[in-house]
């Protein structure tokens, strides 16, 4: 059966000087840039796209990272405005910068098997309401 295998992109549309913000997320971030964007080339373990209600419209790019607080470390040293301190949870480490034109940027240290675990729970949860919700009561 053929279906949808992964993310393929999010275009995101602001008004700025793209070039400045692509080159602030390459020095700083150390991500992949080109003409087009942000690059992943490697497959990525989490994607999630958030879908929320809210009266105006925002945008917040979590990236994952592998050792957050030795990003923090070196993101200090280049002068990064940070939101919050790092924060635990079950699944991960996060902590929120604001990137060169003051939008907030996530940065995340998932705990890969808690993570997991949670996020099949809550589709399975989720599948099983859509499921009740379409049964027919006779």
């Amino acid at each position: 059966m053929a279906g949808v295998t992964g993310l393929g992109g999010v275009f995101i549309q602001l008004s700025s000087d793209v070039k400045k913000r692509l080159q602030w997320y390459h020095d700083v971030l150390g991500v992949d840039v080109s003409a087009y964007g942000v690059n992943f080339l490697k497959p990525n373990e989490f994607t999630l796209l958030t879908f929320t209600d809210a009266e105006e419209q925002s945008v917040i790019l979590n990236f994952t990272v592998d050792h957050l607080e030795a990003f923090v470390h070196d993101l200090r040293k280049k002068d990064v405005k940070f939101l919050t301190e790092i924060e635990e949870f079950d699944y991960g480490k996060f902590v929120r910068i604001e990137d060169v034109d003051g939008y907030p940027v996530e940065l995340w240290e998932p705990y890969h098997e808690n993570y997991a675990e949670m996020v099949e729970t809550e589709i399975r949860a989720y599948v099983a309401g859509q499921l009740r919700k379409n049964v027919r009561e006779d």
